[in-house]
């Protein structure tokens, strides 16, 4: 892949992964700008700790181990966290008569399909789906501002917050993203808007649920009640439909990139010999 210029793909797979499982079950009462900016900075610093390491990974054994331990643990988090939520939603929410069992099973089977396809193919398939699922949240959040209260604006600058099991949760997965992508130099800045426009578009996600309804930190899956509720003529009767999408991609992605990395460093635990990880 070091052949053509992937920015565009790695820019679209930051946007994809950042939104991930996020979108889903967001909790709106920590979400706010000052929360979303500070993750955004965090998220930076993690993609900068993970190249530190890469770097310092072959010089030192003990480096080179806890790494490939750390990462391993952290896709399998990423993964699993995602996946579940994603499995939850559709049980609660979309097919509340389909079994669990039968849900994973699908899922698993889908995920599969694409951990065992070339990165290439995940690369082509996340600039398509970001495009479309963009496309998708804007058109929300524009089918909205006629019911949108402007005055409950204020409930996304309210004072900063920080919660340690959200930001485990959603968010420290980000480092296992240059251990997927070719994260040379050439990148590097991809990745960054990337990861920047992921968190602009959840900042867009909490404004629309914010300005819909208010407060509604204790309604499950706030974003998908805020688009549930718009209407487009006689052609979509409702725009949730949309979101249903937005929900598989990122979720697939985000499932997807862990399992990759986290099959490449089990791999790389039973031999320590093969390089892994970005350029």
């Amino acid at each position: 892949m070091k052949n053509k210029n992937y920015a565009l793909h790695i820019f679209a797979l930051g946007v994809l992964f950042i939104f991930g499982n996020t979108i889903i079950s967001m909790p709106t009462n920590v979400f706010n700008v000052y929360f979303l900016g500070f993750m955004c900075l965090i998220s930076y610093a993690l993609i900068l700790l993970a190249r530190l390491m890469i770097y310092l990974s072959p010089k030192s054994k003990i480096i080179m181990y806890a790494l490939n331990i750390s990462v391993l643990l952290l896709s399998v988090w990423g993964a699993v966290t995602t996946f579940a939520d994603f499995i939850t939603f559709l049980k609660a929410e979309q097919l509340p008569q389909a079994s669990v069992m039968l849900l994973s099973t699908v899922l698993i089977a889908v995920t599969l399909a694409f951990v065992y396809s070339s990165d290439l193919a995940v690369y082509k398939y996340g600039l398509l789906v970001a495009l479309i699922a963009v496309v998708f949240v804007v058109i929300c959040f524009a089918g909205g501002i006629s019911v949108f209260n402007f005055s409950s604006v204020k409930s996304t600058l309210t004072a900063p917050q920080f919660s340690v099991m959200s930001f485990i949760k959603y968010f420290l997965p980000v480092a296992v993203l240059p251990f997927f992508i070719n994260y040379g130099k050439t990148y590097a800045k991809s990745l960054r808007l990337g990861i920047a426009a992921g968190f602009t578009g959840l900042l867009l996600c909490v404004m629309q649920v914010a300005l819909t309804f208010g407060d509604i930190s204790r309604v499950a899956y706030p974003y998908l009640k805020a688009v549930g509720v718009l209407s487009s003529g006689s052609l979509f009767t409702r725009l949730d439909g949309f979101i249903y999408f937005v929900f598989f991609v990122t979720s697939l992605i985000k499932i997807t990139i862990c399992t990759k990395v986290a099959r490449s460093y089990i791999i790389q635990i039973i031999f320590p010999r093969r390089k892994v990880g970005g350029d």
